[in-house]
């Protein structure tokens, strides 16, 4: 029954009634001016699984290579929708011959994160590479360093020694006077100080000991010598004044020079005694009485007093028999041999 296509509700019965309505059309590809041949829209689950996809992907990706980076915020604020669009607006790249979307994105990314994985190794390995090689380069420039180092105070340390002829051999060789061999021996040696030269220096010192010695068990022995033994001595001191050896030489002959310049001072030939002025090592004369069969200073034995002298016996220094030295002292202090 027609009613206005105005009214509310029914006149008749009283229903609602709304406004009329056409038919459910479907409207088809080529009703929107497209072609059917060359178009694709994907449904929504499929783009709802692309879209879940992705963000998998994303997500994976990030957790693999650290905290997010610009780039991803970058393509994060790329991938969100800006604005309202249609389907056909968004997707109108998806056509049936460009379809393999999954795969192609997939690839890539793996693709990406591999050539990211593989620099970043690359970069560690020449890294080390880099620093061993430093430390190889180090370790040998310092070797070559300490070397060059230690030869430069070798050669600012080492003296320049003078090869020179010593004089001295010659003297000492053909037994020349041991005075003459250590004033060149000393010589020499001030000028170029050599082992060889100290040994000859060393020759020399013993030569002059000799001689001494030789003067003070000569015989036949005369007080004269006693003279030249001291001033023998006295000279090698002036020329070679550090060496002990000469020093203990010196001691020695002053010694005998004590034992042999004693005086008389009195004489009592009934009670066979004898008083003898001695000087000690510090130049200072004492009087010391002795009796037949005593020692003078423990070496010198006093064998008779008689009115005109003390006559003693040297057990050190020997005869021509190889008996003990045998000598009178007399009162004006005069030395015979017995």
């Amino acid at each position: 029954m027609p009613i206005s296509v105005l009214a509310t509700k029914c006149r008749y019965c009283g229903e609602p009634v709304g406004r009329p309505r056409d038919e459910a059309r479907k409207l088809t590809v080529d009703d929107l001016g497209g072609s059917s041949s060359s178009s694709y829209a994907p449904s929504g689950e499929v783009l709802d699984a692309i879209e879940a996809f992705r963000q998998e992907e994303l997500t994976v990706i990030a957790q693999k290579e650290g905290p997010p980076r610009k780039w991803y915020h970058f393509l994060k604020r790329r991938s969100q929708p800006q604005g309202p669009r249609t389907v056909i607006e968004s997707l109108d790249s998806l056509e049936e011959r460009k379809i393999d979307i999954a795969p192609f994105s997939t690839s890539s990314k793996r693709r990406s994160s591999m050539v990211r994985r593989e620099s970043g190794w690359g970069g560690r390995l020449f890294r080390a590479a880099f620093i061993v090689i430093a430390l190889a380069v180090l370790c040998v420039a310092g070797v070559f360093a300490k070397s060059w180092i230690e030869d430069y105070l070798a050669r600012r340390n080492t003296k320049t020694v003078l090869t020179i002829k010593n004089p001295a051999i010659e003297i000492l060789n053909g037994n020349g006077p041991a005075l003459d061999a250590l004033k060149a021996a000393v010589e020499t040696l001030s000028k170029s100080d050599t082992p060889d030269n100290r040994r000859v220096l060393d020759r020399a010192r013993e030569q002059v000991r000799k001689e001494v010695h030789a003067l003070l068990d000569s015989v036949p022995w005369t007080p004269a010598m006693l003279d030249q033994a001291s001033g023998l001595v006295s000279q090698a001191l002036s020329v070679d004044p550090a060496s002990a050896a000469l020093k203990d030489l010196k001691q020695e002959v002053n010694q005998e020079l004590i034992l042999y310049k004693m005086t008389i001072v009195r004489l009592d030939a009934g009670a066979r005694q004898v008083v003898l002025r001695i000087a000690n090592s510090s130049q200072q004369a004492e009087d010391i009485m002795y009796s037949e069969g005593g020692k003078v200073k423990g070496r010198l034995e006093v064998k008779r007093v008689t009115q005109d002298g003390v006559t003693l016996e040297d057990p050190l220094r020997k005869s021509a028999g190889g008996f003990p030295r045998r000598f009178k002292l007399s009162i004006d202090g005069t030395i015979s041999m017995q």
